[in-house]
């Protein structure tokens, strides 16, 4: 079990502690941002018509959206550079 958890893709060189790493640091950065909307939102209150300031459907949602927009901002970079053989990046330096 234990080679499992040290598993690294052959060809791309992606290991599950680099996938690990990059949520693990999307995370921490949804942590200030929720807590900054909180802090928004209870000052703008009065703007706000038919959302209570400490709406967790609306949190849950803009976290969901956050997240995903890390992960198609990850995938774009990521496309291009695996149609790129590593030999051909060599004999272009």
């Amino acid at each position: 079990m234990r080679p499992c958890l040290h598993w690294r893709h052959s060809t791309t060189g992606i290991s599950i502690d680099d996938i690990a790493t990059v949520v693990l640091l999307a995370l921490i950065g949804i942590v200030p941002d929720v807590a900054g909307a909180y802090a928004a939102a209870r000052g703008m209150s009065a703007l706000l018509f038919g959302v209570a300031p400490g709406d967790s459907a609306t949190f849950a949602a803009a976290v969901g959206l956050s997240l995903l927009t890390t992960f198609a901002g990850s995938l774009v970079p990521a496309f291009p550079a695996l149609r790129v053989t590593p030999m051909s990046i060599l004999r272009a330096e």
